[in-house]
């Protein structure tokens, strides 16, 4: 039969010792007090002085940094308005420019105008007197009278064709400035006196031309034609200024 072996048994695990309430109360306290101890000295430690140059320091960079910004923004400003008074010149100049080229332009046409109308005015006038001369010459009670200069120095000389129904037509070359003042003055020579025919303005190459188809109104026949040298305006009788004189009759219809 089986025999019963005995079993073995775990051994008891042997009992810790722990220090008796007294001695851990008494090692808590002295450990409390030490960290106070610890705590106390870091609170009462004097902390580190800060330099005094340090503040300072800062303000005296943020000044600069200030002023530096404004000059900066000072130069620009002024830069900015230096551009914009460059860029008006040149606005203003290119407006003078073009007002000056705009008044050339007016002027040059104005003056085109002007020499376009004298011309024209010119060719009638020329015209009418080329009728008058053609109306004149072909009148059957023709004139023709030929003035020659009353000095024997002078070149001048002139022409007078007179028709009672038709009108009058006088011509001269050679005739010097008459000066300051002074104007030449063509009159008809008849048995009633002289009759004012006109007054004379040659050009710079002394010749003058005046035709009208107004007849003029003469009492008796007229003997021939003179031009003297008046004040500025003319006169109302021929000063003895004589310039030019008749020298005879062309043609010499029946008394009129």
């Amino acid at each position: 039969p089986p025999v019963d072996m005995p079993v073995a048994q775990p051994a008891a695990a042997s009992p810790r010792a722990l220090p008796p309430p007294t001695e851990l109360a008494s090692a808590l306290a002295a450990r409390v007090e030490s960290l106070e101890r610890a705590v106390s000295t870091a609170a009462d430690a004097p902390v580190p002085a800060t330099p005094a140059w340090r503040p300072m320091y800062a303000v005296v960079a943020v000044a600069i940094a200030l002023a530096t910004l404004a000059l900066f923004g000072y130069w620009m400003q002024r830069r900015v308005d230096a551009q914009l008074t460059e860029a008006a010149a040149r606005v203003a100049d290119a407006e003078r420019q073009s007002e000056l080229t705009s008044e050339a332009a007016r002027q040059e046409a104005a003056a085109t105008r002007e020499e376009a109308a004298r011309q024209v005015a010119d060719a009638r006038q020329s015209a009418a007197h080329a009728q008058i001369v053609g109306n004149v010459l072909a009148a059957p009670d023709l004139l023709r009278y030929w003035l020659r200069p009353a000095d024997a120095t002078s070149r001048a000389y002139a022409q007078v064709l007179f028709s009672r129904s038709r009108g009058m037509v006088f011509s001269a070359s050679r005739l010097p400035a008459p000066g300051a003042g002074k104007t030449y003055q063509l009159w008809l020579l008849s048995a009633g006196g002289p009759i004012n025919a006109g007054l004379l303005t040659p050009d710079a190459e002394g010749r003058v031309t005046l035709a009208t188809d107004v007849p003029l109104t003469t009492q008796g026949r007229v003997s021939g034609a003179v031009v003297t040298l008046e004040a500025a305006g003319g006169s109302t009788q021929p000063s003895t200024e004589r310039v030019l004189v008749r020298v005879e009759a062309a043609t010499a219809p029946a008394a009129q």
